[in-house]
């Protein structure tokens, strides 16, 4: 499947820096992509599901409650929940 390019979403993480959501990944339960830019290196590319949670990486890297409480990541959720494929939704108990 395909990933659907979005304008850029700045959220923060647990640990304190910005993520920048950049597309929603149609094909997968982490729909959430795009990458947080460290100080100390390259931006590192992540994946997120529908509650902010990090793909397999430690809580640091989920986001933050402050982020998901917003109004950005709320449409972003929704965004998300109508592009990705019927049995994602499913999995994600949103059907």
């Amino acid at each position: 499947m395909s990933t659907v390019k979005i304008e850029t979403v700045e959220l923060k993480i647990n640990s304190g820096e910005t993520a920048y959501i950049t597309g929603i990944y149609t094909s997968s339960t982490e729909c959430l992509v795009g990458y947080v830019h460290f100080p100390s290196g390259e931006p590192r590319q992540l994946s997120w599901d529908i509650l902010g949670r990090a793909r397999d990486l430690d809580s640091s890297f989920n986001l933050s409650p402050q982020s998901r409480e917003t109004e950005e990541f709320d449409e972003l959720k929704q965004t998300a929940l109508h592009l990705v494929l019927p049995r994602i939704k499913n999995q994600l108990n949103f059907a």
